[in-house]
């Protein structure tokens, strides 16, 4: 993902200063791995070329995914209310498989690494307990795949999308500053893979936790 860098920089630059403009907020900064669980690539559809073509679904590996997150609640009477940034990354690899093309019958898919990197803007809600935080979130952001050459099926692919991210969460204060958490996390995207002439309905939900430090 040569170009995934220079991307990222750019979000986290430009998203890190909404989240400074909460003047006067609890602000942390926290770390995240879990388990990615995709769901097969659908509703796959031929672009360019190849429009015209369906496909059966794509299935695709579960593994792990790591992230990090900085955010920040509002002060005083809205202190429910925050705003989080977040980054995370999993590598949902395509299987090897038989899928079916309309037209073309059945077709045999080799497997290949497939890499997804998600930007996120999340709005939380929380309920404000001392120990014990449970909290919501919904957001928007972008997700960054790539697909890796394989010999008879795909070619190198890059591509950008739109992406909605839903989480629902807990948060277990160990001090006043550190704080555990575990949250289930949905994110989704369309990927329109212009080398390879399809695009697919990408979803994927991640069972992720970690650790906080909070500057209050």
């Amino acid at each position: 993902m040569r170009r995934a860098p220079l991307w990222s920089s750019i979000v986290l630059i430009g998203l890190s200063a909404i989240v400074t403009d909460i003047a006067s907020a609890e602000m942390y900064l926290a770390g995240q791995a879990g388990y990615a669980m995709p769901s097969d690539l659908s509703d796959i559809k031929g672009t360019g070329n190849s429009s015209g073509i369906t496909s059966t679904d794509l299935a695709l590996k579960n593994g792990l995914a790591y992230g990090i997150k900085v955010g920040g609640y509002f002060p005083g009477a809205v202190n429910w209310l925050g705003v989080e940034l977040e980054g995370f990354y999993n590598q949902p690899d395509i299987k090897a498989q038989t899928v079916t093309q309309t037209p073309g019958g059945s077709q045999q898919v080799d497997s290949s690494r497939m890499r997804v990197a998600h930007f996120a803007v999340n709005v939380l809600a929380r309920y404000p307990g001392e120990t014990f935080q449970p909290y919501i979130g919904i957001g928007g952001g972008v997700n960054v795949a790539d697909i890796a050459e394989s010999p008879n099926t795909f070619f190198d692919d890059f591509v950008m999308a739109p992406a909605l991210n839903a989480l629902a969460g807990l948060r277990v204060f160990l001090t006043d500053r550190i704080a555990l958490f575990g949250e289930f996390k949905h994110n989704r995207s369309t990927f329109k893979f212009s080398d390879n002439e399809f695009e697919a309905k990408y979803r994927t939900n991640m069972f992720m936790g970690g650790l906080s430090f909070h500057f209050k």
